[in-house]
């Protein structure tokens, strides 16, 4: 069984302010999911990255609001952080709204490929936010990713 050696990490959060009253739900939204590349090598380092908008009416979005799960199997919700620093971005009475790359490098728990004698597997990966507040955004899946076992 492999060991995640990496962390997952969040990172390019571009966000803008607007300078009118926000008038963006407080329940955060997410589109325009991106899932970059097909597939990745689960048996060397390689990474598979989402690139994801966001948009939070109040603002309250906070550092790990991220989630995803892969749905082949029954898998934990893993915690995205965003970039450490986002706070000094974010206004409650503008509402927040960016684009984030989450990085997921190939030997995080939920690429495993269980059996080591099968050559392919994929997965389809669930992207949700969700803020201080308690409010879950809209759940969007990833194509699926092609998980290669290349030391076959």
């Amino acid at each position: 069984m492999k060991q995640a050696s990496g962390l997952a990490c969040l990172t390019g959060a571009l966000l803008m302010a607007s300078c009118q009253t926000s008038r963006l739900d407080p329940v955060p939204k997410i589109s325009n999911l991106v899932l970059t590349p097909d597939s990745i090598n689960v048996m060397v380092a390689d990474t598979a990255f989402i690139q994801v908008d966001f948009e939070d009416g109040d603002g309250d979005i906070g550092t790990q609001s991220f989630f995803i799960r892969n749905t082949r199997r029954a898998s934990p919700v893993e915690k995205f952080d965003i970039s450490p620093d986002l706070d000094q971005y974010i206004d409650p009475q503008l509402g927040v709204r960016g684009s984030s790359l989450i990085i997921l490098p190939s030997n995080f728990p939920f690429f495993e490929i269980a059996d080591t004698s099968i050559k392919r597997d994929t997965a389809i990966l669930e992207v949700y936010m969700q803020d201080a507040a308690g409010h879950k955004s809209n759940v969007l899946k990833t194509r699926p990713l092609i998980l290669r076992n290349d030391s076959l």
